[in-house]
């Protein structure tokens, strides 16, 4: 029983902490590179978005690999953020002011 109990003392309280449970910030999703993604995907060509990143500081490789980790530096991911937009870029909201 002493053994049993334990097992999830060491599990909770080894040396590591838990980086695992932390959300991480995936290159696509880091505001830094997020344009560029963004870009690419509406058909702009990675070769012309490679300089821009470079004058920009970043490194332009990040381009190929969208799911990789951000570099040191970005900031986290907002709590529950699952990586969808919420927006549906519909304006409900301002339909109003051109309904006239």
């Amino acid at each position: 029983a002493a053994a049993a109990a334990a097992a999830p003392e060491e599990a909770s309280g080894g040396d590591e902490p838990a980086p695992a449970a932390a959300p991480v910030m995936t290159v696509s999703k880091d505001p830094r590179y997020k344009k560029y993604f963004d870009l690419a995907r509406v058909g702009v060509p990675t070769v012309a978005l490679r300089p821009k990143m470079i004058a920009d500081g970043l490194d332009p490789d990040m381009i190929d690999t969208p799911d990789a980790p951000a570099p040191a530096g970005a900031p986290p991911p907002p709590p529950g953020d699952d990586g969808s937009d919420s927006s549906d870029g519909d304006y409900d909201e301002d339909d109003d002011e051109f309904d006239d």
